[in-house]
């Protein structure tokens, strides 16, 4: 290595190189490329994973609609859907933030909530998962018959129940499991124990945490 090339090169960046509010909940594995925390209150879990390789996303962040077919040909391979796929800011960096959604055996299902930090050649995430347990299906219940009631969902001729379950961003998708009205946003407060609402909450206080070393800004964007 030459004088000049000493001088040349660029911070090393690790796990470390994002920080971001761990909500106070119990570090339960520690790794040079991956930390989890989980929560001793309710069933969820939040982990922090660096990738040292390219990100597989397969398009340019400012192209919205791939990036949206992208995850949902994801999560619907696991019998999923999404909830939410948009691009944020951050210290003036574009992420990803996502909501997911997936079914579990019991008949439940577990949403995951992300952040996404690409750069050209290695990438982080950040990820929180909420599980439902006892709350399964309550949330989609009362929705459902108090949207019925009002006429907001329909029941068809071919008993089919029009104006429940949509993807969020193109109504032609079928597979999966799409979004309910019952998961949409407004409801929450309503629901304020209920899994998707609390990982909304955790997002949030999350997102504004979210700090880049500025080693990162050495680094070539995705």
């Amino acid at each position: 290595m030459s004088f000049w090339d000493f001088f040349r090169r660029k911070p090393k960046v690790d796990i470390h190189s994002v920080s971001f509010d761990n909500l106070n909940w119990e570090l339960v594995e520690k790794s040079n490329y991956k930390m989890v925390w989980r929560s001793q209150e309710f069933p969820a879990a939040l982990s922090l994973n660096y990738f040292e390789c390219a990100p597989d996303i397969p398009c340019d962040l400012k192209d919205i609609k791939a990036l949206r077919d992208f995850y949902r040909e994801l999560v619907i391979a696991k019998g999923g859907g999404i909830i939410q796929i948009e691009v944020i800011q951050v210290q003036e960096k574009e992420i990803v933030e996502a909501i997911l959604k997936i079914p579990t055996p019991s008949g439940g299902k577990v949403y995951f909530g992300s952040y996404t930090i690409p750069y050209r050649d290695f990438s982080y995430v950040l990820k929180i998962e909420a599980h439902e347990d006892t709350m399964a299906g309550e949330r989609d219940r009362r929705i459902f018959e108090q949207m019925l009631n009002e006429g907001k969902v329909i029941l068809s001729d071919q008993n089919e129940i029009l104006g429940w379950m949509e993807d969020p961003y193109d109504k032609t998708v079928q597979e999966g499991i799409c979004k309910t009205f019952a998961e949409n946003e407004q409801f929450d407060a309503e629901f304020p124990d209920h899994p998707l609402s609390r990982l909304r909450s955790l997002m949030k206080r999350i997102k504004t945490s979210i700090a880049l070393s500025k080693k990162l800004g050495t680094y070539q964007v995705f």
